[in-house]
């Protein structure tokens, strides 16, 4: 079963005004009627305003009217379709889930990646939003046993097909993995978020959910060899990438950042395709890494290593 299809009517009617830009009531009929399910019906006024509402209820994406300008209709709002927001994962997900839903007679020309259950997705998402701290118990990564504390739960992020809490603790800011929390339990204890704090300047200079003040952000230069540009365009290493010298078999690229361990560690995925070029500390610290690999590959009685000199995730 696909999606209701007031939902797709939503979906295409974002979709539409987005890549038009600004179009009006007549010429978004005109695409309506090229479609299999308008059955060639246009969409009428008074259902084209609820539809405009119940966009913006649903995704918090607001359609706005351009009246100087013949009624065009537009996104105001149209940074949360192209941000990482909520909206805009909401948005791919469920065009996505619809087209594969459409296309059942391929389930097995179709392969997903799985991302591990999040059972306590409701409890700290109710928690967030009535400022209710959390009591949790966490199994972390290197340890057979549990700790317990009292966090208040900021934000939620989704990286490399897992979810991550970001809390306010005892100890400062802490990043749990939603997979390694046992048990949640919200408290009757409230707190505030100061005004100061914003979810999106936290990582910004981050390559994923690792932030550690022991290495301060900055300037990485990367070379790209044979067609690994092309991977990097498309998908970026960091919002900060910028392209800035081109050369006969290599491009290389300038991203800001705090080089810890889970970059050191995508660098190292993207093995001779991939290199760093500048500052040396950094160059070092993959040389480091390399050499241990090096060692663990060539002992008669190999030991795991680690990343030398670079924080661990937990």
């Amino acid at each position: 079963m696909t999606i209701p299809s007031i939902f797709r009517e939503y979906l295409w009617l974002i979709k539409t005004i987005q890549n038009a830009g600004r179009i009006s009531l007549r010429e978004i009929n005109q695409k309506w009627l090229e479609e299999d399910f308008s059955e060639g019906i246009e969409i009428a006024r008074t259902t084209f305003v609820r539809h405009r509402s119940a966009i913006e209820q649903m995704f918090g994406i607001r359609i706005g009217c351009d009246r100087k300008n013949g009624n065009a209709y537009y996104i105001e709002n149209e940074q949360v379709l192209r941000d990482d927001t909520i909206q805009h994962w909401m948005l791919n997900t469920l065009t996505v889930n619809n087209i594969i839903l459409d296309s059942i007679s391929l389930q097995d020309r179709i392969f997903l990646e799985s991302i591990p259950a999040v059972g306590c997705l409701k409890v700290i998402v109710e928690a967030m939003k009535k400022c209710d701290k959390l009591f949790i118990t966490y199994n972390k990564y290197a340890s057979t046993e549990t700790s317990e504390r009292i966090i208040e739960p900021y934000f939620i992020k989704l990286h490399k097909r897992r979810w991550y809490l970001i809390a306010n603790t005892e100890d400062g800011y802490r990043t749990f993995s939603f997979d390694r929390i046992v048990k949640a339990v919200r408290q009757k204890e409230k707190f505030k978020i100061p005004k100061d704090f914003s979810p999106k300047d936290y990582f910004e200079d981050c390559y994923g959910v690792m932030k550690d003040d022991r290495f301060p952000a900055q300037r990485i230069i990367l070379r790209a060899f044979h067609r690994e540009n092309f991977y990097m365009e498309d998908l970026p290493v960091h919002p900060t990438q910028r392209k800035i010298d081109v050369g006969e078999d290599y491009v290389d690229y300038e991203v800001y950042l705090r080089p810890t361990s889970d970059f050191i560690g995508y660098v190292l995925s993207r093995g001779a395709w991939l290199k760093v070029i500048y500052p040396e500390s950094v160059v070092n610290k993959v040389k480091e890494n390399i050499d241990n690999m090096m060692k663990l590959y060539l002992s008669s009685n190999p030991q795991p290593i680690g990343f030398s000199g670079i924080l661990l995730a937990k």
